[in-house]
């Protein structure tokens, strides 16, 4: 059984931000208490999730958002197994999966990630902040063929005192643009760990 997640969303498409700009902005000075939390509203162009998120055999194909062109995974931990993110774009961060949920855990196994495009981290961007340990682990995986301007296959960036941890296992990281892992120094600690059998 496989799951497909079409681009559906109005704010997916033109016209979608010039609606919902202004009509957000004049439902948030009528709130008396206005939220504490807010999700950029473009992020996320096939999936959006503030919680745990498991995804089992689901492919995720041809979304665009500003940031997380296929999935937007924030607060919580991601299991995804046996999926395909593909085709998707982000005009920012994360191309086929944008990931930034301090103190917690993504977990791709048995999937591709391939063919995605974005500003930054074409394949995965994994962000931690908040002093806290974000952990991506690629277990069994193809991340593959994705192209950014800055950094193709996974990208991962820890601020203030956070750390950003990515571990690979039996996994293929390849023909990404211009590059197949990068970091960049946000003044926390950014780390790739290998155990094992990767390509």
């Amino acid at each position: 059984n496989v799951a497909s997640v079409p681009q559906r969303s109005p704010f997916r498409y033109p016209g979608g931000k010039t609606w919902f700009v202004p009509t957000f902005r004049r439902w948030i000075a009528s709130q008396t208490v206005k939220p504490r939390i807010l999700v950029e509203p473009f992020t996320g162009g096939g999936i959006i999730s503030q919680s745990h998120l498991m995804l089992t055999n689901v492919h995720v194909t041809g979304n665009k958002a500003e940031s997380g062109g296929g999935v937007f995974l924030g607060v919580g931990d991601g299991i995804f197994v046996g999926c395909t993110f593909s085709g998707n774009t982000a005009d920012g961060d994360g191309g086929g999966i944008n990931y930034q949920a301090p103190g917690r855990t993504l977990r791709l196994v048995n999937s591709t990630v391939s063919g995605n495009q974005a500003s930054s981290g074409g394949g995965i961007n994994s962000i931690s902040f908040s002093n806290a340990n974000t952990r991506l682990e690629v277990v069994s995986s193809t991340i593959a063929n994705n192209s950014s301007t800055n950094y193709g296959g996974i990208y991962i960036e820890a601020f203030d005192t956070s750390t950003a941890t990515t571990t690979l296992r039996n996994t293929i990281i390849a023909n990404n643009s211009p590059t197949n892992l990068a970091t960049q120094a946000g003044g926390g600690v950014e780390t790739f760990q290998t155990l094992g059998f990767n390509l």
